[in-house]
């Protein structure tokens, strides 16, 4: 009895696994549509059971992380949305510095973006392109 109970148990455990270590590492670079890089922000890639987000470092780069570091993502279709691409300005009426976004807006927003990504891709890579904000953005 206590041998059925063990390979029960067991078998439990293999079939819960099945799924382990199907995450997608990904990767890619966020770029303006002039090929300058995104030197901040946030990429999150999101469907209707699961999130990942990637922070965008000063070379446009991203890595994927959902619950580890760099872990990546499952199969699946993802919206992706891009958050926290600005700079500080001030200057004018407003004496103190303010932040301002750099790329459309319609990035921020899962119902709005126009970008998704099918995971698996090639090379793990995705990389992304952003249309700047119509008045703020500025490649200087």
């Amino acid at each position: 009895m206590v041998r059925f109970f063990v390979a029960g148990i067991v078998s439990l455990s293999l079939f819960a696994c099945l799924g382990c270590g199907d995450q997608h590492r990904l990767k890619g670079k966020v770029t303006f549509a002039d090929g300058q890089p995104v030197t901040k922000g946030t990429v999150i890639f999101s469907n209707a059971s699961f999130q990942a987000r990637g922070e965008i470092q000063s070379d446009g780069s991203y890595t994927v992380s959902s619950t580890g570091k760099n872990d990546g993502l499952p199969k699946g279709e993802y919206q992706v949305t891009v958050s926290g691409v600005t700079k500080t300005v001030s200057g004018g009426n407003n004496p103190m510095p303010f932040p301002v976004t750099l790329c459309h807006d319609r990035y921020a927003n899962v119902d709005t973006t126009d970008i998704s990504c099918t995971v698996p891709v090639s090379r793990n890579t995705f990389d992304i392109v952003l249309d700047p904000h119509p008045t703020n953005y500025s490649s200087d």
